[in-house]
């Protein structure tokens, strides 16, 4: 593989990845991309050392709307955007990457039965539930070792 200049590590090796794996995040099935097209998504990535984030967000004063995200200021705007609905922050917390996984995915599990459908909720339907789950959700993402941020 040629060295690029200022290329990391870690860039690299997940250069290498996506040769192997020929996959790029957003990719559409059949497409195919160049090495130098894949370096573009690659230097787009995240930086993997900023700490996940799980919010809690209240969509128009009925459900609430859970998730995990590396920016909560980005993820809202695309929310609100998306949806054309009334979307507050209630609640924001740092995890581990694997931590904040596994609490967003507890969620999913208990609260199987979406409020809202996507026709209702484009952006983030599948993630939605009573807002009577509040402290429910809130106590999953403390048991997972999240810490408040807001």
């Amino acid at each position: 593989m040629k060295k690029i200049r200022g290329q990391s590590d870690e860039t690299k090796g997940l250069i290498q990845k996506m040769k192997e794996l020929e996959f790029v995040p957003g990719l559409k099935r059949g497409q195919s991309l160049t090495l130098l097209d894949k370096l573009k998504v690659v230097k787009r990535m995240p930086n993997r050392s900023i700490p996940y984030q799980a919010y809690i967000f209240l969509v128009d004063e009925l459900v609430i709307k859970f998730g995990i995200t590396r920016d909560i200021s980005m993820r809202h705007s695309q929310l609100e955007k998306n949806n054309k609905r009334e979307i507050k922050l209630l609640h924001a917390y740092e995890f581990e990457k694997e931590n904040a996984a596994k609490a967003e995915a507890t969620c999913r599990m208990n609260f199987r039965g979406r409020r809202l459908t996507k026709k209702e909720l484009p952006d983030g339907y599948t993630e939605t539930t009573s807002i009577d789950n509040l402290s429910k959700v809130l106590e999953i993402y403390k048991r997972f070792g999240g810490i408040p941020i807001k």
